[in-house]
């Protein structure tokens, strides 16, 4: 058997963090999540594994070329896998502590061709619930159920799969619900095994952040690196905290200093070099190397990439990612899960609710007397229901159109569709379009 972490995400997971490293590399408490991963393979007496990550494998390699890893080889050509083997498939988001041992005979006494590892959860909803019948036979899958369909058992992102089971996986677009349940009614045997363990899919802030507190308070076993401290706080070199108010644990690099006035909350990780200045705050986030922090700045539940600037009196809150030299500027305010992407600088004074990706500045304001401020941020279905009403509000007739064969402009066209006509405006929706079969509808339509 062969294990190899996996994974056909092209990195807008977690968006911006992911923009310029995959998934398997962010930190958890200053260690890289694959690094997590190969420490338990070891354990449990591999001496290789595989690679295969659509979105910046090649950094992958990279970081193993400076850090291999200790009794464990590296590859990341899926061609080594013969026809015969068995592959432990496990996704690249999935944080996790447990033993396979017991799948493995399971797997092999049912002579499945794929079982799936499972936990029991009290609530599925953010996961793949996971339907069996009485013989631990797997029915169906289903991603994010609904309440009333939820089930106790939750698919982990961890596999064990024949290899022709892998090469269907490798030639497809990722494990999803609808694959899997195409397999199913393809004949192919697939089962449910329960495991007793810690696992947690980094699919999300909330998720994310919940993994570095799992391993602060030792809710999952983990070799970290660095020392830790009786109170349960990871250190990772020296720091200055003497005149901020610190809770622990918590996780703090090398070289961190605090002004006076400032309290870091237990449950967050501070990275290496970086600085915050007076009378700040910081409850429950992540805040990587290199980052600076400026006087009187809230940061709460959020996330705050490599040599991030916020600069004084800027709150950040829940859900929130600032990337990579990113600067928030004096007196913003980021809220309601919005992003800033590397690089990108807020300017003075602004109220972001919606991802800065394009261009330096956000501010879109949405009223009852239309869109009006700079429009330079990710469109939403949420910016695209509000604009749609907007426009209906005013008793506005609107033509819309989207890109051929584009199906993120089809879900846009629909959510405007639907906030102009809840608003009492006129939609003639177009399909498919050229830009100049628009320029025709809009002239002939009489339109906006």
């Amino acid at each position: 058997m062969i294990p190899c972490i996996f994974s056909k995400s092209d990195g807008r997971i977690l968006e911006p963090l992911t923009c310029s490293v995959p998934v398997s590399l962010i930190t958890v408490c200053g260690k890289p999540v694959i690094e997590y991963t190969a420490d338990i393979l070891k354990k449990s007496g591999f001496s290789r594994m595989i690679v295969s990550t659509a979105h910046k494998n090649e950094a992958v390699q990279d970081y193993f070329s400076r850090n291999p890893p200790h009794k464990i080889s590296v590859g990341y050509d899926t061609s080594d896998i013969s026809d015969d083997e068995t592959v432990l498939l496990i996704n690249a988001d999935t944080f996790y502590s447990m033993s396979f041992e017991n799948s493995f005979r399971f797997h092999k006494n049912k002579k499945a061709d794929m079982t799936v590892i499972t936990k029991s959860v009290n609530d599925c909803r953010e996961n793949r619930a996971v339907f069996t019948g009485n013989d631990k036979k797997i029915l169906s899958f289903q991603d994010n159920p609904t309440y009333m369909d939820c089930v106790s058992s939750a698919d982990t992102g961890i596999y064990i799969v024949s290899a022709r089971i892998f090469r269907i996986i490798e030639n497809s677009d990722g494990i999803s619900d609808i694959l899997l349940n195409r397999l199913i009614s393809e004949g192919f045997s697939i089962y449910a095994n329960e495991c007793i363990g810690y696992f947690r899919n980094i699919d999300s802030v909330k998720n994310y952040i919940k993994c570095q507190n799992d391993v602060l308070c030792g809710t999952v076993t983990a070799d970290i690196n660095g020392h830790r401290t009786l109170d349960g706080s990871i250190i990772h070199g020296s720091y200055d905290l003497k005149k901020a108010s610190v809770a622990e644990p918590l996780c703090i690099g090398n070289n961190v200093s605090a002004s006076t006035g400032t309290v870091i909350d237990n449950l967050s990780v501070i990275g290496n070099n970086v600085t915050i200045g007076r009378n700040s705050s910081v409850h429950n986030s992540v805040i990587m190397d290199g980052a600076y922090i400026g006087d009187r700045v809230t940061c709460t539940n959020a996330v705050i990439c490599r040599n991030a600037v916020l600069l004084n009196s800027c709150s950040v809150y829940d859900g929130c990612i600032i990337g990579e030299e990113a600067v928030v500027g004096e007196n913003t305010t980021i809220r309601n899960n919005a992003g800033v992407w590397n690089y990108k600088n807020t300017g003075s004074n602004k109220n972001i609710c919606f991802p800065l990706r394009y261009g330096h500045s956000s501010e879109i304001k949405i009223n009852e007397y239309g869109i009006s401020g700079e429009t330079n941020a990710v469109i939403t279905a949420h910016t695209a229901v509000s604009a749609g009403m907007s426009l209906g509000g005013r008793n506005k007739s609107l033509v819309i159109g989207y890109a051929p064969e584009n199906n993120s402009a089809y879900a846009m066209a629909l959510a405007a569709s639907g906030g102009t006509m809840s608003a009492g405006g006129t939609v003639w929706n177009i399909g498919e379009c050229l830009p100049c079969e628009m320029d025709f509808a809009v002239r002939n339509l009489c339109a906006d």
